[in-house]
C-alpha cells in the first residue's frame, strides 16, 4: 500500500511539473504593460518603453524590455535582454525577416512554450547573439533574446526565459 502510494505521489508530482511549461519554480512578479501581462523573474528588472509617437512619459503599451540582473536603465546594453512585442489583433503582425541579420540561421522547428508555438531563427547583431521567435495564433507577439558578446548567453530553454515566455496574457 505504501509503495502504491508513493507511485502515486511521484506521478502527480511528475505530472504537476510538466503542466507548469518548464518554468516551475521561477518565482517573480507579473508586471502589467497595458495590453499583457508578463512575469518578471527575481533577478530581472522591466523596462516599460516610451511610446515613440505620443507625447513625452507616454509608456507603451504594447512592448516591455526584461534585463537580467538589470539594475538600472545603461544595464540594457550590458546584460542580458528579452524583448517583447505584441501586435493588436486588428492587424496583421509580419513575421520578421532573418535576412537583416548575420549568421542567421531558421530554428529546426517549432517551439512550444507554454499554449504558445513559436518559429524562428538565430543569428548575430552588433556581435551580439540574439534568438528572434513570433507567434501568429492564438495572439501576436514577436520576442527577441539578446546577450552581450562578452556574458554567458540567454536561450529559449532557461527556467526563467522560458517561464516569463510561458506566462505572457493578453488582457
Amino acid at each position: 500500500m505504501k509503495k502504491m502510494m508513493l507511485g502515486l505521489c511521484m506521478v502527480a508530482m511528475l505530472f504537476g511539473l510538466c503542466a507548469c511549461g518548464g518554468g516551475g519554480g521561477v518565482k517573480g512578479e507579473t508586471y502589467d504593460v497595458g495590453e499583457f501581462t508578463v512575469l518578471c523573474p527575481d533577478g530581472w528588472k522591466a523596462y516599460q518603453q516610451k511610446e515613440m509617437w505620443a507625447e513625452e512619459g507616454v509608456m507603451a503599451t504594447d512592448e516591455i524590455i526584461l534585463c537580467k540582473g538589470g539594475k538600472e536603465d545603461m544595464d540594457t546594453w550590458t546584460k542580458p535582454i528579452v524583448t517583447i512585442s505584441y501586435e493588436n489583433p486588428d492587424s496583421e503582425m509580419t513575421p520578421p525577416q532573418s535576412t537583416f541579420y548575420d549568421d542567421a540561421m531558421d530554428l529546426e522547428s517549432a517551439v512550444t512554450i507554454g499554449e504558445r508555438s513559436w518559429e524562428g531563427f538565430t543569428a548575430k547583431t552588433m556581435d551580439r547573439p540574439i534568438t528572434v521567435i513570433w507567434t501568429l495564433e492564438p495572439d501576436q507577439f514577436q520576442i527577441t533574446l539578446s546577450t552581450p558578446s562578452d556574458q554567458e548567453e540567454i536561450k529559449l530553454e532557461d527556467a526563467d526565459v522560458n517561464a516569463l515566455i510561458a506566462s505572457l496574457a493578453v488582457k
